[in-house]
């Protein structure tokens, strides 16, 4: 790993090297994230859903393409967020996207399993039905996750396995460089259960 001159190292880049993911608290300022906030509301009440209106709750989940709006597009290239990627990843060798990409789930009270829980391991370039990745991180350096609402311990946090990132090259080394489907290497990591668990909690007075 490359470690770029900014601030934020050695301290971040340690920690991404020992756990396999730093945390950033206010990497997107508040009236930014209540700006995102409005996009997402547009985007639920165009879905029918009303998060102030738990009639209209009928899915345990909701996810839909994140807007390409100009408050995502501040939101994905703030200037901290930047220097982290030029930490741990080196500086030139990432694409400055103008926005934040990927998908939106938006979560509501259910008892009903929503689909799209349980340990994953995520994919980075297209293969045969599906995404795919390899040992040579193909296609993708860094995932990085926006929590654009408070996120307690019953919000259905992300929760990270300490420490897998150190088993998944063992699995993805003797494939080369075509690698394998995603739910695979899910399925396999998922075996591996010494690792310590965190959550992802995210709270607005921060």
């Amino acid at each position: 790993m490359r470690v770029g001159q900014n601030p934020f190292v050695p301290e971040l880049a340690e920690g991404f090297v020992r756990d396999g993911f730093v945390v950033l608290r206010s990497a997107v300022p508040d009236h930014l994230v209540a700006r995102c906030q409005v996009d997402l509301a547009r985007e639920l009440d165009a879905r029918g859903v009303d998060p102030s209106d738990s009639e209209t709750w009928a899915q345990p989940v909701v996810r839909f393409n994140c807007p390409e709006t100009p408050s995502f597009a501040a939101a994905g290239t703030q200037h901290v967020l930047w220097n982290v990627y030029d930490a741990l990843l080196g500086p030139g060798t990432w694409w400055k996207r103008h926005g934040v990409g990927g998908t939106i789930a938006v979560r509501f009270p259910s008892s009903v399993d929503p689909g799209d829980a349980g340990w994953h391991v995520d994919g980075s370039y297209e293969g045969d039905g599906g995404y795919w990745l390899n040992v040579a991180s193909k296609g993708r350096g860094l995932l990085c996750l926006f929590l654009l609402s408070d996120v307690g311990l019953d919000d259905a946090p992300t929760e990270l396995k300490v420490g897998s990132h150190l088993d998944v090259p063992a699995l993805l080394e003797p494939l080369g460089a075509r690698g394998a489907h995603f739910g695979w290497v899910s399925q396999q990591a998922a075996g591996v259960d010494v690792r310590p668990r965190v959550r992802l909690r995210n709270w607005s007075s921060r």
